[in-house]
């Protein structure tokens, strides 16, 4: 969906619950959780029996998101000892070699 910005003109494309579901994979259920732990952007349009989303804060926060989880798992990969860290860098050649 999409809303005009009444400053600017400029087209400003929404999400609500079920294209973040589609496109996301982010139930309902998943969205309370985060909206309830505060680590969702706030939403553009706020009604009482649901939310809608600017789009590029959606997927600033997806991206956020990602980068955070490949750090953690980058940390925890350079924290194993020598022989673990040496097989789990081969595991990771072996998946990039199958894409």
């Amino acid at each position: 969906m999409k809303a005009t910005c009444p400053h600017c003109s400029t087209d400003i494309e929404m999400l609500g619950a079920g294209e973040l579901e589609r496109e996301y994979g982010l139930s309902m259920h998943q969205l309370q959780y985060l909206r309830d732990r505060g680590r969702l952007p706030k939403p553009w349009l706020s009604f009482s029996n649901r939310n809608v989303y600017e789009r590029g804060a959606m997927e600033n926060f997806f991206s956020t998101q990602a980068r955070e989880k490949v750090q953690s798992t980058v940390q925890r990969v350079r924290d194993l000892p020598a022989r673990e860290r040496a097989e789990a860098l081969k595991m990771l050649r072996e998946l990039d070699e199958l894409d």
